[in-house]
């Protein structure tokens, strides 16, 4: 605070206050993994490292093991989705798929299902304007056998460009 036309005197107990509200993000970063959820007790869910490291496990032998948001902003765009690496931590690991997936559900309420296995280049996905909803789902298990999986994703993003690096949710 500053004035041109008053005299030299401190000021006592001036308190400025004031309201600030973030109203939108960077636009890189469409993931928030802090909206992730698991369906079952049974599930183990780990999200640290502000969401660049994300773990989703199964110590019971389960099928189509996961962790999952909802995301219906994502209607009528296309997006991006990777990852930066995945580790498994499992006896058996071909016995399981994991993945980073996405799942549409259409107007016909049919399902599109986009899954990326592997930290390559982004996978481009258009998701229809008339789209009920999206589904963002981490996937330790993949396959209709039933195994324990443990899975770690690093770098999970979903991001409006191709060229995006990962950075936090903001």
């Amino acid at each position: 605070v500053s004035t041109s036309d008053a005299a030299y005197a401190p000021i006592k107990d001036l308190v400025i206050k004031g309201r600030s509200i973030q109203e939108t993000t960077k636009g890189k970063q469409l993931f928030n993994a802090s909206e992730l959820s698991i369906p079952s007790a049974s599930y183990v869910l780990e999200i640290t490292e502000r969401g660049n490291y994300i773990r989703v496990s199964s110590a019971s032998k389960t099928s189509y093991t996961c962790a999952e948001s909802y995301d219906n902003s994502l209607i009528g765009k296309t997006v991006y989705l990777s990852f930066d690496s995945l580790t498994f931590n499992i006896p058996n690991p071909t016995e399981v798929d994991p993945a980073f997936q996405l799942r549409v559900t259409q107007a016909d309420d049919q399902y599109l299902y986009y899954n990326v296995n592997k930290p390559s280049k982004p996978a481009k996905i258009v998701i229809p304007d008339d789209a009920k909803e999206v589904r963002l789902r981490l996937v330790s298990n993949n396959t209709t056998t039933a195994a324990a999986s443990d899975v770690t994703f690093r770098g999970v993003r979903i991001c409006l460009t191709e060229s995006c690096e990962w950075e936090e949710y903001t």
